[in-house]
């Protein structure tokens, strides 16, 4: 039976890879419960959701995530886990980046005397695009989760590094994250990401960005075990601080079988009707667990709604 699986969950992997190459920026399972799930999900991928829950680490654990975005536009995300205290204090370390191809760069017409010219019809400087480039935008993540009784907590140092054409921008983020275990099949989860508005600083050369402070809460409750069969339910919210409107909220369900096989489905406020499935091998050499879940996006607006994701536990 596991080597069956095994042989299915290669399969699924290099299939979706060769035929969509859609690996995302964010986690498929996540995606799968709603994209606002951050009670339970997987500890490599803790550090983009919520570092509280690499408390929980045992072993070296990876994750790989690729998107593509548009046909030009790609992003990847590479997480890494490790105890410091196994089952008590964990560390995370993870990279996202975002590249953004062929974006237009315009500028300002002189003559040859250095001088602005004017648009007659406008009034305006006169602009033309000088060229194209890639726009890249690097998130570096440094996290920290430790486990306080029935408690976890977690903290997240992020780095911002984009390049814009010509312009280089930089800035630090911190996000806080929350885990609480009522019982083995019941928790909470919070996070606060990029808390008091972080700020891409571009030192004047072109305007500033700035990262949204945002709050992001979910229960994972699984209600039913009966054998090998378990069925589990995670509503979920998040939300700008600043922007009263931009409530999102939904619920996830997911339904497994022999903890390897696992089907998942979502409905978002914004983002629709999502489904997904997950499979983890547990191959007897060089590898303690494998897992690939794959989601289909009900909307999708770059038009790519195929999602998969690869973690490795070592």
């Amino acid at each position: 039976m596991r080597l069956k699986l095994w042989i299915l969950l290669l399969s699924v992997y290099w299939g979706a890879v060769a035929v969509s190459w859609a690996l995302p920026d964010m986690d498929a399972r996540n995606l799968a419960l709603g994209g606002m799930a951050v009670a339970d999900i997987n500890i490599s991928d803790a550090m983009f959701l919520n570092p509280a829950i690499l408390s929980y680490s045992e072993g070296l654990e990876t994750s790989f995530t690729q998107t593509r975005l548009t046909a030009s536009d790609f992003d990847f995300a590479v997480g890494a886990s490790f105890p410091i205290i196994s089952k008590n204090i964990g560390l995370g370390l993870g990279w996202d980046a975002v590249a953004n191809q062929n974006q237009v760069l315009t500028g300002i017409v002189r003559n040859s005397n250095g001088q602005v010219i004017i648009d007659p019809n406008t009034g305006l400087p006169l602009t033309q695009i000088l060229g194209f480039f890639t726009q890249s935008i690097n998130t570096f993540y440094a996290s920290l989760g430790v486990k306080v009784g029935f408690y976890s907590l977690g903290a997240t140092l992020k780095y911002y590094l984009s390049d814009f054409g010509s312009y280089e921008g930089t800035g630090f983020g911190w996000d806080a994250g929350l885990r609480a275990d009522f019982s083995s099949n019941l928790y909470w989860g919070a996070l606060i990401s990029d808390i008091n508005n972080s700020v891409i600083d571009f030192h004047g050369t072109t305007v500033n960005q700035t990262v949204p402070y945002t709050w992001t809460t979910s229960i994972y409750w699984k209600f039913l075990q009966v054998g090998e069969v378990t069925a589990a339910v995670e509503p979920s919210a998040s939300q700008d601080f600043w922007d009263g409107s931009s409530l999102n909220y939904g619920a996830g369900f997911e339904l497994g079988w022999l903890k390897s096989i696992f089907l998942r489905a979502s409905d978002t406020q914004q983002g629709g009707f999502n489904m997904g499935i997950g499979l983890i091998a547990h191959p007897t050499k060089v590898f303690k667990e494998i897992r690939v879940d794959y989601t289909y996006l009900g909307q999708a607006p770059n038009g790519y709604p195929s999602r998969l994701t690869l973690s490795v536990d070592w």
